[in-house]
């Protein structure tokens, strides 16, 4: 965002920082979930099922191996497998 500010490519300011370095799960607009409590029992491969996660391609992506090393070191349970699909 701040090189975008810099670039003059947004309106600064109606700049809103959604996201910071925290995990996050986001949802289809039409989804049931109201609410999700994540806790150290918080089984998200159960949580997503048949469900799609998504994160950054760690060859593209300097910081996409951040999620999943925040998530391992949070003791929130087992994240699912990359090649769970």
């Amino acid at each position: 965002m701040d090189y975008a500010i810099a670039k003059k490519t947004i309106n600064e300011p109606t700049r809103v920082n959604l996201l910071g370095n925290s995990i996050v799960l986001i949802a289809p607009k039409d989804s049931k979930i109201d609410s999700v409590a994540i806790g150290p029992s918080f089984d998200l491969a159960k949580f997503i099922g048949d469900g799609k996660i998504a994160t950054a391609d760690v060859k593209s992506v300097r910081s996409a191996n951040t999620p999943r090393r925040r998530w391992k070191n949070s003791g929130l349970g087992k994240l699912p497998s990359r090649n769970s699909q």
